[in-house]
């Protein structure tokens, strides 16, 4: 598989680049922190006057016509400075709607996200065995919902949140979840991160049947944005991966030990060779698992695979960043700090590497099995 990118996807990242680069600086992160501000309006604004918000969605709807490629190019260079917005699950949910049939496409909300006036937050991430749905029940003019979403990034902000639900039957629904309606309560929680997170409890509000997409379409829906929203995360952690691993190798050119670059010392470079493997492999993975949404295939296994590669590879890339810049690493006035508490949200609340990896091996167990793909 060619992973080269052509020259519009080119000019996405360095568009992106230019954008995050010129915004989203450690002075800018430092102000944001001290000021309680849940996110950075000005960035969100400036991405969706640059199309890059709609970078994914068609282009009837104000969107660029591209695809999850060009979403992942975009979400890795914001993972590359710790943006903080909700980037990758944002697009993973447009992605997902901007795939229902045409009747049921919500193309004033699509067009909404692209001019960056709504932020739709997918709450569906995770391994596939860990979306718990709420509650539904039909009543008269809509359905009710009850249930609880413990820990959701960035509701405090959202517009819409795309929802997991399970009817009395056990029958499974996609349900767009406006957090400002009476009989949802959004309390923000306090995490050691660097996101706002948010526990939503959902205590009988009336649903719109416009709002709910029930059948084949609402378990695709779903489906899309779990796997399109595992994708771009894994985009995001690995620009923020390459990114702690320069700051590193920087940081160990410089440093000087015992008349010597700490980088010179064979046990120090060795870290540094390893995270770099590690990149690698969450890289060529990452885009393997992209160019199989975008062809429209089958993509859950490649998708497993990279969500694995992300948490394993990340996790011991962070780690080594920490080690090699000694107490350095966990001072809070130096930016490392940034992305250890970025990589750690997005390692918990999308699933660890052992959730991934046994969906895997489940997924392969059943398909060698008589009658199965194997």
């Amino acid at each position: 598989m060619d992973f080269s990118f052509d020259e519009d996807q080119t000019a996405v990242a360095q568009l992106a680049r230019q954008v995050f680069s010129d915004l989203v600086t450690p002075e800018r992160l430092a102000a944001r922190q001290t000021s309680g501000s849940d996110w950075d309006e000005e960035l969100w604004r400036v991405l969706a006057g640059a199309g890059l918000l709609g970078i994914a969605l068609p282009e009837d709807v104000g969107g660029a016509g591209r695809g999850v490629v060009e979403a992942g190019l975009v979400a890795w260079e914001a993972g590359r400075c710790v943006a903080p917005a909700p980037l990758p699950g944002v697009l993973a949910a447009a992605l997902a709607l901007a795939g229902l049939p045409a009747a049921l496409r919500p193309d004033r909300l699509l067009a909404e996200i692209a001019a960056g006036r709504a932020l739709v937050i997918p709450s569906v991430a995770g391994a596939e065995e860990a979306m718990r749905p709420i509650a539904l029940k039909p009543v008269e003019g809509g359905w009710t919902a009850h249930g609880t979403l413990p820990v959701v990034p960035y509701a405090t902000i959202a517009d819409r949140l795309l929802v997991a639900a399970a009817d009395p039957h056990g029958a499974r629904f996609a349900v767009l979840l406006q957090p400002r309606l009476p009989g949802v309560v959004v309390e923000r929680v306090e995490t050691s991160g660097v996101d706002v997170c948010a526990r939503v409890a959902v205590e009988g509000p009336l649903l719109r049947d416009g709002d709910v997409f029930a059948g084949e379409a609402g378990i695709a829906l779903l489906e899309r944005a779990r796997l399109h929203h595992l994708v771009l995360s894994t985009a995001e952690i690995c620009g923020l991966a390459k990114a702690a691993l320069r700051l590193t190798a920087d940081y160990t050119t410089r440093r000087r030990q015992f008349g010597r670059p700490l980088g010179s010392f064979q046990a120090v470079a060795n870290r540094v060779a390893d995270g770099f493997i590690d990149l690698q492999a969450m890289t060529w993975t990452m885009w393997k698992a992209a160019n199989l949404l975008d062809q429209g295939e089958d993509a859950r296994d490649a998708v497993s695979v990279a969500r694995f590669w992300a948490a394993e590879g990340g996790h011991r890339i962070i780690s080594a960043a920490h080690h090699l810049h000694g107490g350095v690493g966990i001072d809070l006035d130096y930016q490392l700090h940034r992305y250890f508490f970025r990589f750690k949200t997005l390692e918990f609340t999308l699933g660890v590497a052992a959730e991934h990896l046994a969906g895997l091996g489940r997924s392969l167990a059943t398909r060698s099995r008589p009658g199965g793909a194997l």
